[in-house]
């Protein structure tokens, strides 16, 4: 099996964060046998590159200068990352991204998150969240501090063909154990909802052996996500499409994820393991 991991890098607390959580990613697949090409992109933002004159020719070499730099700062402070592609490119952040992605044909776009809180995010949105609204390829999106990979993974699960895509990713990409929960409403049927995610597991084949515990929770799929009594390193959730056609994810378990978490969430849309 091959992988091709793209990481977005701007020499950021977060950035570094989101290397070194790749970093051991790519460690773990090789480990087991994968082929794995890897590559950390920087971006230079079109007001970072243009002079006053309004080509600044002299600025951009400038700017894509010390991108390059960053790049190189990087290797020597995560030297597990030290094998992977540097890139530098200008325009838009997310543009530019979602366009290596495309041309690499990535499987994971990583990218380091600044903390911002619900409110802020919604006014004024995230790199992350539109990468996510995509839903091209799992997007796994780090805040500043966090730690690599870990053992136990958290995935959500609803049902939805993203929330089944998600559980199957952590399978292929996670090692150790998957706790999947189903949360339910105050209001809602409990023993229905035991009954669907327990009768997930027989579909995941005998790579979920062992491996998975599946419970579904009263309360607010979020909060049970993030429950500070449970040891959770990392989160996987799907990505699902609003119902007026649309690729965002506004207002979705996902959106509210990338806005409160301080742990890495991997989101990942339907159809895609």
């Amino acid at each position: 099996m091959a992988s091709n991991i793209l990481v977005a890098v701007d020499g950021t607390d977060a950035a570094r964060s989101a290397l070194e959580w790749a970093s051991d990613l790519v460690e773990h697949k090789r480990a087991r046998g994968e082929t794995v090409e890897a590559a950390m992109i920087n971006i230079c933002q079109p007001a970072e590159t243009f002079g006053v004159d309004g080509f600044g020719l002299p600025a951009i070499a400038e700017s894509i200068r010390r991108a390059a730099d960053v790049l190189d700062h990087l290797d020597h402070d995560v030297p597990s990352a030290a094998e992977f592609d540097h890139l530098v490119k200008s325009g838009s952040v997310a543009t530019g991204i979602l366009d290596e992605a495309r041309a690499r044909n990535a499987d994971l776009i990583v990218v380091g998150t600044r903390h911002q809180g619900a409110v802020r995010q919604a006014l004024m949105g995230s790199v992350s969240q539109r990468l996510a609204a995509e839903r091209e390829r799992p997007v796994a999106v780090v805040p500043a501090g966090s730690e690599p990979m870990r053992d136990l993974v958290v995935v959500g699960y609803d049902g939805s063909p993203g929330a089944r895509s998600a559980v199957q990713w952590a399978l292929d990409n996670c090692e150790g154990q998957l706790r999947v929960i189903r949360a339910v409403p105050d209001d809602g049927d409990e023993i229905a909802a035991h009954e669907s995610i327990h009768a997930l597991l027989p579909a995941l084949g005998p790579t979920a052996a062992g491996r998975v515990i599946a419970e579904a929770i009263v309360g607010d799929p979020v909060d049970a996500l993030l429950d500070p009594n449970h040891e959770t390193p990392q989160i996987v959730v799907g990505a699902r499409k609003e119902s007026d056609g649309g690729t965002n994810i506004w207002g979705s378990t996902a959106t509210q994820l990338l806005a409160d978490t301080t742990r890495p969430v991997v989101v990942v849309p339907p159809s895609h393991s």
